[in-house]
């Protein structure tokens, strides 16, 4: 999420918007196709940054307990939200369909193909998770992603090579594919927010490369 975040700051400071980031304390690690994580925030991100004037986007992270018995690995959460304009339940009904937007003129002011929302839909599906929305015209909206802890997939896209930010570790999945475990620091100190900019809220930065 930090490395998300960090993408689409420029792209919040463009519209006037502060930009949050809270990730709840004792969130603990996933293991998921990197590259399709990365993707499904940074498209819910981006839009949630442009469509949003002089206001807030937040990004969070929070852990699912399994709802049976069983004691499963349970999920983890991403939510992104806005204090945009929303939309209307027709809106919201061609919103997941490939080479639609919002409404009309979405395209002449923003530019885009409409793709992003579908390819995150998909993604979602792939990994065996869902993707949701709650949304009202002129009270912003609320994408909420639910991913398995363990995706079942065979894990591709793996992170580039490199050292972790500071404070975050990575740690070798150990199973077939290449990719990594999400690490929390719950250590970590949150600092101010500066409008446009990532602001770590109370809990602990997650690094999904």
């Amino acid at each position: 999420m930090k490395e998300v975040a960090e993408q689409v700051a420029p792209l919040a400071r463009k519209h006037g918007n502060r930009l949050e980031i809270r990730c709840a304390a004792g969130l603990g690690s996933m293991h998921a196709d990197h590259t399709k994580v990365r993707q499904i925030l940074l498209n819910l991100a981006s839009n949630a940054c442009k469509f949003t004037e002089a206001g807030v986007v937040t990004l969070e992270a929070a852990a699912e307990e399994a709802a049976d018995e069983g004691g499963g690995p349970g999920a983890i959460v991403f939510r992104v939200s806005d204090t945009g304009p929303g939309m209307t339940p027709e809106q919201v009904g061609q919103l997941f369909q490939p080479f639609n937007q919002g409404d009309a003129s979405t395209t002449r002011r923003h530019g885009g193909t409409g793709l992003g929302l579908a390819i995150s839909k998909r993604f979602c599906e792939i990994m065996g998770g869902s993707i949701e929305v709650r949304t009202e015209p002129s009270r912003g909206s609320t994408f909420e992603v639910r991913l398995p802890r363990t995706s079942g997939e065979d894990i591709a896209g793996a992170p580039s090579e490199g050292p972790p930010a500071e404070g975050v570790r990575q740690i070798p999945s150990g199973g077939k594919g290449n990719g990594v475990t999400l690490a929390i620091d719950p250590a970590a100190t949150p600092g101010p927010a500066v409008r446009g900019e990532p602001a770590l809220a109370a809990g602990s930065p997650v690094t999904l490369g």
